[in-house]
């Protein structure tokens, strides 16, 4: 009877325990459908805006501290282009006046002989010089006030929404740029007639005398020995004339100087595009979830658009955008959490010192590169950013990565956790698509699972940017033109007066019995030499320059690539050897027909 018993309330138990069983996982079904309603519950009141109310001026929208950055940056690299260009101008005035008062010095000593004071003859070299600025002053009213400010114009309407262009002419900046050139004009004439006004009558109207050829560092070297006499003559020429050795190497470095700034900005510029969309952001299409959908209806959807025939993988991610203060003004900053740790397929982070792979963690944020210069941080410091609802959040840097478009902040989801005090809700999924395919007709599939509110095809983004960017490039392609015509001009001038002003020493060379064709080596092997330590001197006045320049150029989203590639070093180089190597045909044509008898002739 008792084994009866004890089997009855045996199986009395274990029915009991079926049923307890049964009641726990009916319970734990009814507490997780009661998690996720709260959960939506939360995401559904951290959706809404709460009723306050903020007062805001015009430098706390984004957009318009955008644009006044945009301007500065203009307004900046109006201030150095000129520079350079007025510095270049200041030496072709030199030169186109030394060759002329070399040329008329008899005339200038006939003049002070016949009691004609130095300052009325300075007046024709000043006609000369301020009528040239007076000429360009009307090219520049159509360069600088019709076609570079349009081309500026367009180029920024492709960011911004302006009104249709109309033509102004600034009488106060055209003015300010008269008066400059002015002033290069009338120093660069005083400065070159003040050596040839003080000399007497007498010695104006003999032939200029050579400067006496002394002894250089070279002859004291032992390799000076082994040097043929045409090289020995070619080097002590060039030390002998040191003005015009400088005002050559000057030119010449200059030129090359602007040539690589300005295809240096240019290969910045159009670089950033491929090297963001391609090393850095490793996807083909984005897509935003509806604020309201809720996290099961995110995961379906999320499902059924990575089982498209059309894509490959897909990386959901946490999206919101906010804002910092910089400069009194707020600027957006786009944050994005991942909720996996295998992310470098979708997004690649590397330190934009080491190009090491930085990994998002639980103690910090990684920032991008152009963010943490603006703000001057550190790994280590902190950065301060605000919600729509002006709250403010402190975060912690634990890297800075590689970027060149836009603000990024990364951060894990158990430090979101930590900030903002909930599960961050993937609101983006990041995709790599795979195949030929409709961009239009993937979009409607994706949108079939009516939780998309936007989807964005990296393609289209590469290409807006693009497309700015190429505008951006053109208006340096003008700088580029500009630069290309000063070598011309500034290396025409200065070969010009280098044998106009050795005719005299040319022309001995040929009585003592030398050939031609070695008149003509002495002097090429001069301007070669020249040549050599100019482009020395403008690779190293170019680089800072493009430097100074790209930096200078920078809008406030955009992080130029501040790199000077090996081509545009190897173009700047071999544009300056042929223009001088072209120019230097002059020398030929001169050696050849020069008049002995009136190069050597006496005015004793």
């Amino acid at each position: 009877q008792l084994e009866t018993l004890i089997a009855q309330y045996e199986s009395e138990i274990e029915e009991a325990k079926e049923e307890l069983a049964k009641k726990k996982e009916e319970t734990y079904k009814q507490i997780s459908l009661a998690e996720e309603e709260i959960q939506a519950g939360e995401d559904m009141l951290k959706s809404l805006t709460y009723p306050n109310s903020y007062v805001f001026n015009r430098k706390d929208n984004a957009g318009y501290g955008q644009f006044i950055a945009d301007i500065e940056k203009i307004s900046n690299l109006a201030i150095i282009v000129p520079v350079v260009f007025y510095f270049i101008t200041f030496f072709m005035i030199s030169a186109s006046i030394s060759r002329m008062l070399h040329e008329e010095r008899n005339q200038i000593g006939t003049l002070k002989a016949l009691g004609v004071s130095d300052k009325d003859i300075l007046v024709k070299y000043l006609i000369y010089s301020i009528s040239s600025v007076i000429i360009g002053s009307l090219l520049g009213i159509i360069v600088g006030i019709v076609i570079l400010p349009m081309l500026v114009y367009f180029i920024y309407e492709m960011l911004y929404e302006f009104p249709d262009y109309a033509l102004l002419f600034n009488l106060k900046y055209f003015s300010i740029a008269t008066i400059i050139a002015f002033v290069v004009a009338i120093l660069s004439t005083l400065i070159s007639c003040r050596e040839t006004f003080k000399e007497t009558p007498v010695l104006l109207l003999k032939a200029k005398q050579e400067k006496e050829a002394k002894q250089t560092i070279f002859e004291k070297l032992p390799i000076w020995n082994k040097l043929s006499l045409m090289s020995k003559l070619s080097l002590k020429n060039i030390f002998r004339y040191k003005t015009r050795m400088l005002m050559t190497i000057i030119g010449i470095g200059g030129c090359l100087a602007l040539m690589l700034t300005g295809l240096s900005l240019r290969t910045s510029i159009t670089e950033m595009i491929p090297t963001q969309y391609g090393k850095i952001f490793k996807v083909d299409a984005q897509v935003y979830y509806k604020d309201l959908s809720t996290r099961e209806e995110i995961a379906q959807g999320t499902d059924k658009i990575l089982n498209l025939d059309n894509v490959e993988s897909g990386l959901t991610t946490n999206f919101g955008t906010y804002t910092t203060d910089y400069d009194s003004k707020n600027i957006n900053v786009n944050v994005v959490t991942f909720t996996i740790d295998d992310y470098f397929d979708y997004i690649e982070l590397r330190d934009y010192r080491n190009n090491k792979l930085l990994q998002v963690d639980s103690n910090g944020i990684i920032i991008s590169e152009k963010l943490a210069k603006m703000k001057d941080i550190k790994v280590g410091d902190y950065i301060a950013i605000k919600d729509q609802q002006q709250n403010e959040y402190v975060l912690k840097v634990n890297g800075i990565a590689e970027n060149y478009i836009e603000h990024y902040i990364y951060m894990s989801s158990e430090y979101y956790q930590s900030i903002f005090g909930s599960t961050p809700k993937d609101n983006m999924l990041l995709l790599k698509l795979k195949g030929d395919y409709d961009e239009l007709k993937l979009a409607e599939e994706i949108n079939n699972t009516e939780i998309v509110s936007q989807i964005l095809y990296i393609s289209i983004a590469e290409k807006a940017y693009e497309d700015i960017m190429n505008n951006l490039a053109l208006l340096v392609g003008v700088f580029v033109v500009f630069s290309v015509l000063l070598v011309f001009a500034v290396l025409y001038n200065l070969i010009n007066i280098n044998i106009r002003e050795r005719s005299k020493e040319i022309a001995t060379y040929k009585v003592l019995g030398f050939k031609t064709s070695s008149v003509i080596n002495i002097v090429k092997r001069e301007n070669i030499v020249l040549m050599v330590i100019g482009i020395i001197f403008g690779v190293i006045s170019g680089t800072i320059l493009s430097l100074i320049v790209i930096q200078t150029c920078e809008v406030e989203n955009l992080n130029f690539i501040k790199e000077i590639t090996l081509q545009n070093y190897l173009i700047s180089i071999t544009a300056t050897i042929f223009f001088t190597l072209l120019f230097s045909m002059i020398i030929n044509k001169y050696v050849k027909n020069i008049n002995l008898t009136e190069a050597l002739k006496s005015n004793e």
